[in-house]
């Protein structure tokens, strides 16, 4: 029959010849096998090889370990030479190593480019929920089967007829432009007249209620679920806020005055957004 093995761990005894330095081996080992025989004589087997172990890990540390000067001094030839061997190769060959340079520095340079495009392609207005299952419509003239122009803007009933008459399609949403300037009043709660603005066209945008089941934009005031569910209702900015209100604590039910544009008319204010960046 074999006799049962009654020695240390064999795994941790090859561990500790592997990181050990060779000057210290001999004199390590020696102790953690003498101090093995004593516990294993006074407290059992198991208990020594515990301690054996935690012994040879306590040992693992800075001192000990083997040195790496001369695998740090050979690496450091080795890239001496490497550089040597590179610069005496473009002395000789400065042309087709310059046109190497180039054509490396040409397709580094697209590479950057492209990333830099995708990436921002791709982070642009992530923080909507629904991005991926939003869609902008958009209008080409046709002529003898040939596109004249494209446009971004469509017919008034598209929207209604597509949710209606399309299979997955649920909601749709459109975007009027002011078209021209305005003079925007700031009326407040009071009906009074207090300060007046003239904004371009590209300041104010009348959207259907569904622009906020759509799009997440920040709220700062306001409900989000009643956000444009009433008539003549608008939604501002902060710097919108504080150019027409100054320092109002509530500017929602606050109300102004929209003369010019597509829509004109008095609007309250029923929620305000964080500015759009």
């Amino acid at each position: 029959m074999k006799e049962r093995y009654s020695g240390p761990p064999k795994i941790f005894i090859r561990f500790f010849k592997w990181f050990c330095d060779p000057r210290l081996h001999k004199y390590l080992e020696g102790d953690l096998f003498e101090i093995f025989e004593v516990i294993k004589k006074n407290e059992g087997l198991r208990r020594a090889r515990w301690r054996f172990t935690w012994e040879i890990l306590k040992l693992f540390r800075t001192g000990i370990i083997r040195s790496s000067n001369n695998y740090r001094l050979n690496h450091s030839s080795m890239i001496k030479n490497y550089f040597k061997m590179a610069f005496r190769s473009i002395s000789k060959n400065g042309v087709q190593t310059a046109t190497n340079i180039f054509g490396i520095s040409v397709g580094v340079a697209v590479v950057i480019l492209i990333v830099q495009y995708t990436s921002f392609e791709f982070s642009f207005d992530d923080f909507h929920s629904k991005r991926n299952e939003i869609y902008r419509v958009d209008s080409n003239i046709v002529e003898a089967d040939v596109v004249m122009s494209r446009s971004k803007s469509s017919g008034y009933m598209l929207g209604p007829t597509l949710v209606e008459q399309v299979p997955g399609i649920t909601t749709f949403l459109r975007v009027h432009p002011l078209e021209s300037g305005a003079v925007v009043t700031y009326v407040g709660q009071g009906g009074k007249s207090k300060q007046q603005f003239f904004e371009e066209r590209d300041v104010i945008r009348f959207v259907d209620q569904s622009f906020f089941q759509l799009f997440d934009f920040k709220l700062k005031e306001g409900n989000r679920s009643t956000l444009l569910t009433e008539p003549n209702s608008v939604v501002i900015t902060e710097s919108i806020q504080a150019k027409y209100m100054g320092s109002i604590e509530e500017p929602v039910g606050e109300f102004i005055k929209i003369d010019g544009g597509r829509y004109p008319g008095t609007f309250k204010v029923s929620g305000v957004l964080e500015d759009l960046t």
